[in-house]
């Protein structure tokens, strides 16, 4: 996984595809250290830090990260595990598990479930009030209204004392009272397509969970994931068919791949890679 796109003087993204190899004019879009473009014949065209890496454009590629194209149901094993369930079962009859609260909010937030939620009748207050505390005290401590992994390792650590599963209450405040199976997460399933017309509103269906979920857990990564998704909408899929003669016996072969240029400059361009190795 690479860093495809940097940042100009305006900071606007620039994808590699755009500038030449070598040295450029362009920084990272986290720490602001000046790119290298690196654009040889073997690995993917990419940028280059000019000193270390930066963690945070570590963190942010990974965030980004476009899924396959053949495998676009981009749920964890606990949404997983949870649509299974509920396709058999009503929710106040499913075996709670300790992610259960998390999952289902999820799935709520992707379009995938339609959730009634039980709330404690102070819950809004009640809430907020604590968040503002624990934030005076350490801004970490609270990440999209939730205890951090670090509030929860305090919870747990104190729980032997104070006799209460903190973490545990804090998730019952708001909990979901009953869910529904949207019915455009069984139009998109996979399986489901039977046109190509069909499979590609699934993808669009897939992508929009993918960004929501961005959105919330990795909301830095946003700019750069918004960016793959306008190249990629401005990409030609091509398909080129090849016989050739290589050691007087005659080969077929295809390549397939994507180009933000039109197709015939790219076929060219393949051809004219492979003429030292073969005759076309």
């Amino acid at each position: 996984m690479f860093l495809t796109f940097g940042s100009n003087e305006t900071n606007e993204l620039v994808s590699i595809h755009a500038v030449k190899s070598g040295k450029t004019a362009l920084a990272c879009p986290f720490c602001k250290q000046p790119l290298i473009a690196k654009k040889g014949a073997q690995k993917e065209h990419h940028f280059a830090h000019a000193g270390n890496t930066c963690a945070t454009s570590k963190d942010a590629i990974q965030s980004a990260q476009l899924p396959t194209f053949d495998t676009f149901e981009l749920l964890t094993k606990a949404e997983q595990t949870y649509l299974e369930r509920r396709g058999k079962y009503k929710h106040k009859d499913i075996f709670y598990f300790s992610s259960l609260n998390a999952t289902v909010e999820m799935l709520d937030r992707l379009g995938i479930l339609e959730v009634e939620y039980h709330e404690d009748n102070a819950y809004t207050e009640r809430v907020e009030r604590v968040n503002a505390s624990l934030k005076a005290l350490n801004r970490s401590f609270i990440v999209n209204g939730k205890p951090s992994q670090a509030l929860t390792d305090i919870f747990n650590a104190i729980m032997p004392m104070t006799g209460h599963d903190l973490t545990k209450e804090w998730q019952e405040l708001r909990s979901a009272k009953a869910t529904s199976i949207s019915r455009k997460y069984h139009q998109n399933k996979l399986d489901k397509q039977r046109s190509l017309s069909q499979f590609i509103n699934a993808q669009n269906f897939w992508f929009d969970c993918h960004y929501k979920r961005t959105a919330y857990t990795s909301p830095h990564a946003l700019p750069l994931l918004s960016a793959k998704f306008e190249q990629l909408n401005e990409q030609h899929l091509y398909l080129f068919e090849f016989n050739a003669v290589q050691d007087d016996q005659t080969i077929q072969f295809y390549k397939i791949g994507m180009t933000t240029r039109e197709p015939a400059q790219r076929l060219a361009e393949v051809q004219q890679m492979l003429k030292p190795h073969i005759k076309i």
